[in-house]
Parts: C-alpha cells; sequence; structure tokens
C-alpha cells in the first residue's frame, strides 16, 4: 500500500484520522473557531478530540448556550 494514500488528502502533512479530520485540520480549526465564536465560548486548549468531550463535561453555561453547544458536538 503507497503510504501516500494514508495522508490527508487536503493539507499532505498528517496522517488522515477522526482526531485530524474533525478537530486538528485547518478546516475544522477554523468551523471551530467559528463555532465557539457564535456560542461566545473560549475553545478548549486542546489537540486531541477526547479532551474535548472531557472539557464540555466540565464546563458551566446556561442551559441553553451548553445545549446548543452539545447539539453541535454532538454529544
Amino acid at each position: 500500500m503507497d503510504l501516500n494514500t494514508l495522508m490527508c488528502p487536503v493539507c499532505l502533512i498528517v496522517p488522515e484520522d477522526i482526531e485530524h479530520v474533525l478537530w486538528s485540520s485547518d478546516l475544522a480549526t477554523t468551523i471551530w473557531s467559528k463555532v465557539f465564536k457564535l456560542v461566545d465560548i473560549a475553545p478548549p486548549s486542546t489537540d486531541k478530540l477526547r479532551d474535548v468531550y472531557d472539557w464540555f463535561d466540565d464546563l458551566r453555561l446556561p442551559l441553553v448556550r451548553k445545549l446548543a453547544l452539545e447539539a453541535i458536538l454532538g454529544v
């Protein structure tokens, strides 16, 4: 198998995996930046998707904002 096929087809820098696609790629970070701006909270400072879910569990927000973010994160 050609190893180039494992690389992200957009950035060609890192192997494509779920964390890269959904959280750490340039496209994902741009989208998440807009989402966190929309709900008016600072994004978590992590590059691991699992840590985002832990951060969300500990997050204290008004119910409406937390439910909106929960729907977006798919928690």
